[in-house]
């Protein structure tokens, strides 16, 4: 299966089960997500999946003549120009919600100049704002490895910052005892009775704590490690019952809870 995205090791494996964890992580680590760079005469918008684009659409709106006539008749033509960015931008957001509803795309980032990119945003319905993490100045001829490498970039900044918020919330809700599990055990027996909504596991497969149920591989040398097998079992359960998955590339955040814990969608 080629892929576009980089793989750090060359690693064969044999066993009886797929080894998921590489490829769910690299999906994490190079997610889906849109971009929209915009000026006030036409719009281009990306949608970035594993380091390609997998869809792009180009939007473009009349051009406006130059007008240099004084008095009444600038106004006139200021007016007109300010109506003709605003429809642009109405048509330019028409499509960005068209694609990310249709595409199913959670984020968004804005790019454009200081004149388009308000408009851009007076015009989002709230389910697009929702999706926007970030904005950033880009010239509209940018060229498409620069859009993505920018953008790649802030995606990565805020996936961070949302690593902290969702493992501060984890470990407060299981503190709380509220909805959530911590440990490869406890993780486990939600994941078989449906009751996981979001998996949060370490991006690095060795640091899961040790398990009653994890022993050393007995195979040979080309099969995967105890903590791999483990992370391959969460991760199929996960997919298997609708759970969402995220990996926390900071594998301190989850030093204290075993490197792995779980959002769940209701207490028995």
């Amino acid at each position: 299966m080629p892929l576009a995205a980089p793989i750090a090791d060359h690693r064969l494996y044999l066993s009886d089960q797929p080894h998921l964890y590489p490829l769910a992580r690299l999906i994490d680590e190079y997610p889906r997500y849109a971009v929209l760079l915009a000026d006030t005469r036409s719009a281009r918008i990306f949608v970035f999946a594993v380091n390609a684009i997998e869809r792009e659409a180009r939007i473009d709106g009349p051009k406006t003549k130059h007008h240099k006539k004084g008095g009444w008749s600038q106004a006139r033509y200021q007016r007109h120009t300010e109506n003709f960015h605003l429809h642009h931008a109405k048509d330019v957001v028409d499509a960005l919600s068209r694609i990310v509803r249709e595409d199913r795309i959670a984020s968004v980032i804005i790019a454009g100049d200081e004149v388009i990119v308000p408009l851009l945003k007076e015009q989002l319905p709230k389910e697009i704002a929702d999706c926007v993490v970030d904005e950033v100045k880009l010239d509209i001829r940018t060229p498409d490895h620069e859009v993505f490498e920018t953008t790649m970039a802030l995606m990565r900044e805020s996936d961070a910052q949302s690593d902290r918020e969702s493992v501060e919330a984890l470990t407060g809700a299981y503190r709380a005892n509220g909805l959530a599990v911590v440990g490869v055990d406890a993780v486990r027996r939600a994941l078989e009775v449906g009751q996981v909504d979001e998996l949060v596991i370490t991006a690095r497969p060795e640091t899961l704590a040790e398990t009653t149920d994890s022993k050393p591989s007995q195979e040979s040398v080309t099969d995967r490690t105890a903590e791999e097998k483990t992370a391959d079992e969460l991760i199929v359960k996960a997919r298997q019952t609708g759970a969402r998955l995220r990996f926390i590339e900071d594998a301190s955040l989850l030093a204290g809870v075993g490197g792995v814990g779980a959002q769940l969608r209701f207490k028995l």
